[in-house]
C-alpha cells in the first residue's frame, strides 16, 4: 500500500501498450466509473508523455491537466490498478 502525493514519481508498467488497453477499453466491465475518470483518448497522451520522459511525478500531471485534477487522480489511480503506470520507488 502506498499514499500517492504529487511528489510520487511513476512511471509506465507492463500494461501500458496498446493491445492491453484496446482490450481493457473494450471491456463493458472496466467502463465502470469511466465517467469519472479521463477519456481513454488522454491516458494515451500521458502514457506516451511518461515513455518519452521515462518517468514524472504526479504533480507535473497534476500541471499538465490543472483544472481536472479529481478525474486524473482517479485515473492514475485506475492506471495503476491495472498495471499500466507503476510508482517508481
Amino acid at each position: 500500500t502506498s499514499t500517492l502525493t504529487p511528489e510520487t514519481r511513476l512511471q509506465i508498467g507492463p500494461e501500458a501498450n496498446e493491445t492491453s488497453l484496446a482490450t481493457l477499453t473494450g471491456d463493458w466491465m472496466m467502463g465502470f466509473g469511466s465517467d469519472a475518470r479521463l477519456p481513454a483518448e488522454e491516458w494515451q497522451v500521458m502514457l506516451t508523455h511518461l515513455k518519452l520522459r521515462g518517468e514524472t511525478t504526479i504533480g507535473e500531471l497534476l500541471k499538465l491537466y490543472a483544472g481536472r485534477e479529481v478525474p486524473l487522480w482517479r485515473t492514475i489511480g485506475y492506471l495503476l490498478k491495472i498495471d499500466a503506470l507503476r510508482i517508481k520507488k
